[in-house]
């Protein structure tokens, strides 16, 4: 097994980022031709800044931890993001206004498991392909 020493701390946070941002921009892009059924320019941007933020926050964390098992596409890693998107989807919801209780709408389960899909996706792609390399 890899210790967090033995890799390369810069390239995997660099590779961690891009995988955040490529993410935050097609759950951006995603979510707003889902909510307005057309591309709405501002509201991608917004959308992507607080996706980013969140998937630096939650999933770039965990997905340092997973790379030191680096597994292409292994469902098992699909499984954690997916419980880290419901913790975060959750808090963003708690955190809302006039949401009521996220637990019984589609929307949070929609949005979590895209948000895990489209990380799991580009983290097996991106950072776990390199490091396995």
């Amino acid at each position: 097994m890899k210790k967090l020493k033995d890799l390369d701390l810069d390239l995997v946070i660099s590779f961690s980022i891009l995988c955040s941002l490529l993410s935050a921009v097609t759950l951006g892009i995603l979510t707003v031709v889902i909510t307005f059924h057309s591309f709405v320019f501002g509201y991608t941007v917004m959308y992507t800044i607080i996706y980013f933020l969140f998937y630096l926050l939650f999933a770039s964390t965990i997905q340092i931890m997973l790379s030191l098992k680096p597994k292409k596409f292994y469902i098992p890693y699909l499984l954690v993001y997916v419980v880290g998107a419901l913790v975060a989807s959750a808090i963003v919801f708690f955190l809302m206004d006039d949401v009521g209780n996220p637990f019984i709408m589609t929307s949070y389960y929609v949005i979590s498991g895209s948000a895990a899909i489209i990380f799991w996706l580009f983290d097996s792609i991106i950072l776990q392909g390199e490091i396995d390399n």
